[in-house]
């Protein structure tokens, strides 16, 4: 059975641990290290932007930015994560009967993809958004999208909503129109009107979501993008919710302080999907 890893185009074959890396989350598995995340201890390795592992039902892909290699925490932050969700996948595969099973017909292919991109820059802030699927075996896979800011003079790295101050102030600044955005959504897929006392008619946690800072204006941030899942707003069939909203003064207002030259206010359609 043959091993492969990809780094920046390289195919290596076999088992793989640059110097560096940690295996002990795959070693709690039971599992051989088949392939440990690069620590950039050379160039070449520092050059990483993507990690590929595929052998018989099982499918791993992770990949960031380029740009990730001027930073090290930030590539630190990459190659971390990476190892943990390909723990997490080797472990489900591990515990599944199926592919121990020599008569079993039907072996479920276990697959992870993980792409993180730069949704927008400032001069201080980086903000990337992550897609996401899992197939670990259950009745469907299950995909996302998750959300970090990198702050390049702090050195950290920041969920978006880490960026706001004042949380109630920000939420009371967009939650109605964020709602009857999200409601209107919802009746275009169900051919009806919400109806507030089902199991899918609330409104969500805005601040609870995936939340995206992006840019129209160079070196601004200027633009919301509010992912929320499966199960979140509707069912599974239902898919996931994807609102892009302008920022607009008083969201500005309630961002703390020190992050908040990093936004503008960019007076387009307050509340348009697309505007």
């Amino acid at each position: 059975m043959q091993l492969g890893l990809w780094i920046a185009g390289t195919m290596l074959t076999g088992v793989v641990c640059v110097s560096g890396c940690q295996t002990d989350s795959l070693a709690a598995t039971g599992v051989a290290p088949i392939v440990a995340v690069a620590v950039a201890s050379s160039p070449a390795a520092g050059d990483a932007s993507s990690i590929e592992v595929t052998r018989d039902n099982f499918n791993f892909q992770y990949s960031w930015p380029v740009t990730a290699a001027a930073f090290p925490k930030l590539l630190d932050y990459f190659r971390t994560d990476a190892m943990q969700m390909q723990g997490e996948l080797e472990a489900s595969f591990n515990e599944d009967e199926r592919l121990k099973d020599p008569t079993n017909e039907f072996k479920p292919t276990y697959e992870t993809n993980m792409t993180w991109e730069v949704a927008a820059q400032t001069d201080d802030l980086i903000s990337l958004s992550g897609s996401w699927y899992n197939y670990m075996g259950g009745a469907h896979g299950m995909y996302g999208l998750r959300d970090f800011v990198y702050d390049k003079r702090g050195d950290e790295i920041l969920l978006s909503r880490d960026l706001i101050g004042d949380t109630d102030a920000f939420t009371a600044a967009i939650e109605e129109e964020f709602c009857r955005l999200l409601d209107t959504e919802r009746e275009k897929r169900r051919g009806e009107p919400v109806v507030r006392d089902d199991m899918f008619g609330d409104c969500v946690n805005l601040i609870d979501q995936t939340l995206v800072w992006k840019s129209k204006t160079p070196g601004k941030f200027d633009r919301l993008e509010v992912f929320i899942g499966p199960y979140e707003a509707g069912p599974y069939a239902e898919g996931a919710y994807v609102l892009n909203l302008p920022i607009t003064a008083p969201m500005v207002a309630a961002i703390a302080p020190q992050y908040r030259g990093n936004f503008l206010a960019n007076g387009g359609n307050p509340y348009a999907v697309e505007d």
